[in-house]
């Protein structure tokens, strides 16, 4: 059976939603508001998927 995504994918992009998630759940800790929250989020998703594709190499 062949499957569609490959490890590293998986890992590539587990590691960015975990990081997203962390980043989302401290900012609203932190007494922001929740769209505050969603925004940084967002960001630390967006920077941190081309780095961890970068740091896990093929």
């Amino acid at each position: 059976m062949r499957t569609t995504v490959t490890v590293r994918t998986a890992v590539v992009l587990l590691l960015t939603v975990l990081t997203a998630t962390a980043a989302g759940v401290l900012v609203a800790l932190a007494g922001a508001a929740l769209s505050g929250a969603a925004l940084a989020a967002g960001a630390a998703l967006a920077t941190a998927l081309p780095l961890f594709d970068a740091l896990i190499d093929e």
